[in-house]
């Protein structure tokens, strides 16, 4: 399973009623993720650019990405997504990446 980092903001449209403030996006976006074999590891509020993030897990890009192409087709929200690696694997990959640089500036 990949780990993924969705920030949600509410479309204009969708804070003119109380209805845009609801829990459907969520809910909707954890139903559609454990259909598609993925499942939500957290969720909060956020105040600032954006309004919510959920972090989840799903098999892959495909996966999450006709999650949220299914929530932002039928909900007033815009959700940008990110895939997130482990710190520490991430840290291997700086690593790998400057080898990779350093043996190019030797040629």
């Amino acid at each position: 399973m990949q780990t993924f980092v969705s920030l949600f903001r509410f479309a204009p449209e969708g804070m003119k009623t109380p209805d845009g403030w609801s829990k459907k996006p969520w809910e909707r976006f954890q139903q559609e993720l454990q259909k598609a074999g993925g499942k939500v590891i957290s969720a909060y509020g956020l105040l600032g650019r954006f309004d919510a993030v959920i972090i989840a897990e799903a098999p892959d890009q495909k996966t999450i990405a006709k999650v949220v192409l299914a929530i932002t087709s039928e909900t007033p929200v815009y959700v940008e997504t990110h895939p997130a690696i482990p710190s520490h694997e991430f840290g291997t990959l700086v690593d790998e990446a400057t080898r990779l640089v350093g043996a190019g500036s030797r040629r």
